[in-house]
């Protein structure tokens, strides 16, 4: 708006490139399948909802899931959304990982029966 402080200093513009991959900085998006299901609808909301003014993204009467469920979102939001949450699964898959080697017989199955123990006396030397 031209009555704003920054008007002549800045702009927003929007990319019509699919090849963007955002990169946020600061703390971490909330995830979609853990913690507070409101957080996450307002932040959702206040990425992709156009608003001017913070009651632009829901109704007094409504909660943040309410309005985040009644809000079309774009195919393309939608599938940003879904690709927020890919760096969580990644890490809990990282974590369910290293879980199971910590586990006792955590070999089982990482390694094929046996072939630890062989590894093992090749390194030491024990076949030479």
């Amino acid at each position: 708006m031209q009555n704003h402080p920054l008007y002549e200093t800045h702009q927003v513009s929007i990319s019509k490139s699919k090849n963007l991959i955002p990169n946020f900085a600061g703390g971490s998006l909330p995830r979609c399948d853990r913690g507070d299901r409101e957080y996450y609808c307002a932040t959702m909301l206040t990425l992709f909802k156009p608003w001017r003014y913070g009651k632009n993204l829901k109704e007094d009467d409504q909660s943040w899931d309410e309005a985040f469920t009644n809000y079309k979102f774009t195919p393309r939001q939608t599938e940003l959304m879904r690709f927020f949450n890919i760096c969580y699964e990644c890490n809990d898959a990282r974590d369910d990982y290293y879980k199971l080697l910590k586990q006792p017989n955590a070999t089982d199955g990482v390694f094929p029966t046996g072939s630890e123990q062989m590894t093992m006396t090749t390194l030491d030397g024990d076949d030479f």
